[in-house]
């Protein structure tokens, strides 16, 4: 779950042609879980962006994404970091900040 700061908000994941930077999320190089399908997101606000001239998809107040993953062949029983990047754009009603980068670390206990 990303909180959102008040005043505040992040794009969807959408892309939009000349739009603003979309939300993307990844998982991290070199660990033995894989996505199995599409990531999944709360239903953001679809809305005329002022600013953009143009229909945007955005989150304010928080946002909720599900990764649907699954252990990879072969991988070590044990404790393992699962981590997984998040870039988003935050942008108020006057300015855009450039877009950053969190990284997300949850430990999980892969069973023989």
């Amino acid at each position: 779950m990303a909180h959102i700061q008040e005043g505040w908000h992040f794009y969807s994941m959408k892309p939009i042609e000349d739009g603003p930077v979309p939300t993307r999320i990844w998982l991290a190089e070199g660990q033995p879980f894989q996505l199995t399908g599409p990531i999944k997101a709360d239903a953001p606000q679809t809305l005329q962006d002022p600013t953009l001239h143009m229909e945007v998809e955005l989150y304010e107040g928080s946002a909720g994404f599900a990764l649907p993953l699954r252990v990879a062949a072969g991988a070590t029983a044990g404790a393992q970091n699962l981590v997984v990047n998040a870039q988003s754009q935050s942008c108020n009603n006057s300015m855009c900040l450039p877009p950053t980068t969190v990284k997300v670390e949850v430990s999980i206990t892969i069973a023989k």
